[in-house]
């Protein structure tokens, strides 16, 4: 179970490093928007969080 809230979090750190580099603001020609990166880093995150604390005995 650690693996995987390590490997969540390591995949929500590389999504919110990749949401800057993302225009802000609603764009129709962009395929994902900067918001919307975010949040999904964010649940990520939360999820991870769940994880970890499931793990603890």
């Amino acid at each position: 179970m650690t693996a995987v809230a390590v490997s969540m979090d390591i995949v929500a750190v590389v999504l919110l490093g990749w949401a800057r580099s993302l225009p802000s603001g609603p764009r129709p020609e962009a395929r994902w928007s900067r918001t919307g990166v975010i949040m999904v880093a964010g649940s990520l995150l939360l999820i991870s969080a769940a994880v970890w604390l499931a793990a603890v005995p």
